[in-house]
This record gives C-alpha cells, sequence and structure tokens, in this order.
C-alpha cells in the first residue's frame, strides 16, 4: 500500500467515526415545532428574536460610529 492511499483510508476512517459520533447524538424522537399559520414551515427548535434584535442594535451602533468618524 503506498503512503497517499495509507492517508486516504486513515481520512476516510476518521470521517466516519465523527460521522457515527454524530449520528449517535441525534436523539431517535425529536419535538418538531411549527407555526399554526404556515404549518409547512416546520423547525427542530423555536427561538426568540433576541438575537436579531442584537444583531440589528450592533449594525446600527456600527453605522452611527463609522457616521461620527467620517464627519469628525
Amino acid at each position: 500500500m503506498r503512503p497517499d492511499d495509507h492517508r486516504r483510508e486513515l481520512c476516510h476512517l476518521l470521517k466516519r467515526s465523527v460521522a457515527e459520533q454524530a449520528l449517535a447524538a441525534v436523539p431517535d424522537e425529536v419535538d418538531i415545532q411549527y407555526d399554526p399559520t404556515a404549518p409547512q414551515e416546520a423547525f427542530l427548535q423555536a427561538h426568540t428574536p433576541r438575537p436579531g434584535y442584537v444583531l440589528v442594535a450592533c449594525g446600527l451602533v456600527g453605522v452611527l460610529a463609522a457616521l461620527a468618524a467620517r464627519l469628525g
């Protein structure tokens, strides 16, 4: 077996073991969340809008800082 073949085989085994670990971490049954007004859109976790608000606030602060630096 050439060194490259051996390296590919090790890489394949490593990827397989990582995939098997990830698969083992997934439960057999999960709770599905959905919007009753749009049931075709389903998701596994319900999130609050807080991360979106934080991103918008940080973007606004960045725009204001850039504007202040440009004008000042």
